[in-house]
Formats: C-alpha cells, sequence, structure tokens
C-alpha cells in the first residue's frame, strides 16, 4: 500500500471490511483530496486524513448533498475489536 500524502485524491470506504467497489448496489464511500493529515479537532482520538468530499456514494447510489469533509482514520491505526484500518486507498 502507497503513502497517502496531502493533495492525494483517495476514496475512503465507509465500512471496516466493506468489498471496496466503485461500482454496483455495495459502493459505499466518499472521494475527494487529502488537505490535511493529523489530529484537527477535539474529538479525535488518533490521526486522521481529512477529505475535502467532491463524491459521496451509499448503497450505489451518488448523493448529492454531501458533508464539505470528512475525516477518516489513517491507515493502520488500531482498531478496539482488533485488527487495523485499511479503507482509505489512492485514486489514479
Amino acid at each position: 500500500m502507497s503513502e497517502i500524502k496531502v493533495g492525494d485524491t483517495v476514496r475512503s470506504f465507509d465500512f471496516p471490511d466493506s468489498s471496496k467497489e466503485a461500482e454496483g448496489k455495495n459502493a459505499c464511500f466518499v472521494e475527494g483530496e487529502v488537505v490535511e493529515i493529523g489530529r484537527m479537532l477535539d474529538w479525535q482520538t488518533c490521526d486522521m486524513y481529512k477529505i475535502k468530499c467532491d463524491k459521496k456514494m451509499f448503497s450505489g447510489k451518488k448523493i448529492e448533498k454531501h458533508e464539505e469533509f470528512y475525516y477518516a482514520p489513517l491507515n493502520g491505526t488500531r482498531i478496539s475489536m482488533g485488527g487495523v484500518t485499511h479503507g482509505v486507498v489512492k485514486v489514479n
């Protein structure tokens, strides 16, 4: 997995065990540019990617109205039930 940095366009999948489908009825993600990495808000307990949302998909449908920014935990962050996060991928 390549390192994600500020300026990269990424797709962040909503669920830890999602199929990571970009199309079809199971597509569920936000897509946009990483504008900051770190702990930016008081409630954050780990480093996050701050993504400026350009596109949001839920259950295979494009959501026209969505939040301006989305926060996703850095890949490799430990999950309380075991394992690590890996839901953010670069978009070519």
